[in-house]
C-alpha cells in the first residue's frame, strides 16, 4: 500500500510584491497611455501580496514568444522538481530507490 511519508515544496528564488508584478506588466502589455484602473483592480483582487518567478521581473519582457518562455518554465521547473525531491527524500531517510510512486504539481506554467 502506498503512504505519504513526506512533502517538500519549492519556490523560484525571485519574489516580488503583486504590486511589483502588476505594474511590469502593465509596461510590458498595455499599450501607452492606457487606463491601468481595470488591470489593477483584477490583481488586486486576487488577494495575493507575493508571488514567486522563475526569472528576474526584469527578464520577462525580453522573452521572445512562447517556445522561449515554455522552455524556460521546463528548465526552471525540472530544478525545482529536484529540489523538492531531494529534500522530501532527506526528512524521511530515503534514497530514490526506495520510492515507489512519486505526485507532483505545479501551480502555473506555459
Amino acid at each position: 500500500m502506498s503512504q505519504i511519508v513526506a512533502v517538500a515544496p519549492a519556490l523560484p528564488d525571485y519574489r516580488y510584491t503583486q504590486a511589483d508584478i502588476t505594474k511590469a506588466f502593465a509596461e510590458v502589455v498595455l499599450p501607452p497611455g492606457a487606463n491601468r484602473a481595470v488591470l489593477d483592480r483584477l490583481h488586486a483582487n486576487a488577494g495575493v501580496q507575493h508571488r514567486h518567478l522563475a526569472l528576474p521581473l526584469s527578464a520577462y519582457a525580453g522573452l521572445s514568444g512562447f517556445g522561449e518562455t515554455n522552455d524556460t518554465f521546463i528548465a526552471v521547473g525540472t530544478e525545482l522538481a529536484a529540489r523538492a525531491v531531494q529534500d522530501a527524500l532527506a526528512q524521511v531517510g530515503l534514497t530514490p530507490g526506495d520510492v515507489d510512486l512519486l505526485v507532483s504539481t505545479s501551480v502555473t506554467g506555459v
